[in-house]
């Protein structure tokens, strides 16, 4: 076992030494990585030394590395040794997170970081909360939760059992997690309305009110209305102070989904956005999205805790306790890791102020990049309240969508810079958004080098 964890150790400090040293996109193809797997034996087993040493260049070589500093791509986490001991601690204990009785220790930590995030949110100590894989999960668990709420006989007799058409609202920006939640739940596609966005990307009120209005008329039944504080594609907020009396009026279920920006809300600066949360009926948020915790680690927060009880509750004879505090009772998962270590060890080791400290310093080499992209002849399309930074150049706008795929692989072949392509009102911009914690001004400013040499070679 010595000669494992010294193995480990010189893998760990090497990955995190020379993280900048690396090529962030893939040095091994697809198909090589296919022949890799293929010629590997799962049948008569082998050591593990070996084994190890056969593996690790497929993992430094054949995936993405967004820890990577000059990653600037989707909200991936650069992960924090402490948050990686803690994921290592949860696999070596492994507690069965079903049933309270058999995870008393870890059931209790995960409740006092729910609770702590309550005390931010300024929610009260009656509401509830878990955590969940990551957003998806929650924001599921929030559809499931209002269904039950607005149509007690869905537990029981399904969609079937419902005499109304159930309607439900997000903004044309939100997250497509609840495309997939409506099918799953087996509502259709058909029960969700998109609503149109604002000049600054943001819910439009007036044409909610309107779609309510009009769904009513025609025999719907709105149940749930969806805000988002952080839209995927640039970061946007939907007005939730407005929100929140729109579904006092209608008696809606009132979901924020705050997956990106509500794990922040330990910053100031975040805090200041996320004013009107206090408000939801339920909430989305990911630990894993700003506190450089290893992925998943979504949380699920709600003021009705008999109504999560009622969605979820079951009996199973075989489970070691029979009450309405074990978490199989209160969420949509049965066994699961115990995801809140790795998140209980990143504020334990760091805090919650250096963690703050950290999110303003991402948002600030944000700010700073946009400041030097303008500088430098670019264009700002979106104005973005958090972090994220949508850009364009005259020459680019004149490229077919194909040619900007083509210029944008150009760059990301490279392997010291990567960002993404954004389709937003049928315009195609680049999207780039500051995610490491190892991320500092000498890699944004390799972004600038990279794009300006980019730029030139379209002359060409």
């Amino acid at each position: 076992m010595d000669s494992i964890f010294s193995k480990l150790q010189s893998v760990t400090e090497n990955y995190y030494a020379g993280l900048s040293d690396m090529s962030i996109v893939p040095k091994k193809t697809v198909e090589e990585i296919k022949n890799y797997l293929k010629n590997r034996d799962l049948m008569g087993g082998e050591n593990i030394e070996s084994t190890l040493d056969d593996l690790l260049p497929w993992l430094q070589e054949g995936n993405i590395h967004v820890p990577h500093p000059g990653y600037f791509g989707l909200f991936n986490p650069a992960t924090s040794f402490s948050a990686v001991v803690g994921d290592y601690l949860t696999a070596l204990f492994n507690p069965q997170m079903a049933a309270y009785s058999h995870a008393q220790f870890s059931n209790e930590v995960e409740h006092s970081l729910i609770q702590f995030y309550m005390e931010k949110m300024k929610w009260p100590n009656s509401a509830t909360g878990h955590f969940t894989s990551g957003g998806s999960e929650a924001n599921f668990t929030a559809v499931l939760c209002a269904l039950a709420h607005h149509f007690p006989e869905y537990l029981t007799e399904g969609l079937a059992g419902i005499k109304e058409k159930p309607r439900f609202y997000v903004s044309a920006l939100a997250h497509n997690s609840f495309d997939k939640i409506a099918k799953n739940a087996g509502l259709g596609t058909s029960s969700i309305f998109k609503i149109p966005l604002n000049d600054d990307f943001s819910l439009n009120i007036s044409a909610l009110k309107e779609q309510i209005n009009i769904d009513k008329e025609n025999g719907f039944h709105p149940f749930l209305l969806v805000g988002t504080v952080g839209s995927t594609p640039i970061g946007s907020i939907d007005p939730l102070f407005e929100l929140s009396d729109i579904a006092k009026t209608e008696k809606i279920w009132l979901h924020v989904d705050a997956a990106w920006a509500g794990g922040a809300i330990i910053s100031p600066v975040i805090a200041e956005k996320l004013e009107g949360i206090e408000l939801a009926d339920s909430v989305t948020a990911d630990a894993h999205k700003w506190l450089s915790v290893p992925m998943g680690a979504g949380m699920f927060f709600c003021k009705y805790p008999q109504t999560v009880y009622q969605t979820f509750q079951t009996e199973a004879l075989y489970m070691p306790s029979q009450n309405n505090n074990d978490p199989y009772q209160n969420s949509l998962l049965w066994s699961r890791r115990f995801i809140g270590l790795k998140v209980y060890m990143a504020f334990r080791v760091k805090g919650a102020i250096n963690l703050a400290a950290d999110i303003e310093k991402q948002l600030s080499l944000a700010e700073y990049m946009a400041e030097g992209l303008v500088q430098r002849g670019w264009k700002l399309p979106v104005q973005s309240a958090l972090g994220v930074v949508v850009f364009t150049h005259e020459k680019i706008e004149k490229l077919t969508p194909d040619e900007l795929a083509a210029f944008h692989k150009r760059i990301i072949d490279q392997g010291n810079t990567w960002f993404s392509i954004l389709k937003l009102k049928e315009n195609l911009y680049l999207r780039a958004c500051v995610t490491s914690i190892h991320t500092e001004k000498q890699h944004v400013n390799q972004l600038f080098v990279t794009l300006e040499d980019a730029i030139k070679k379209l002359n060409h």
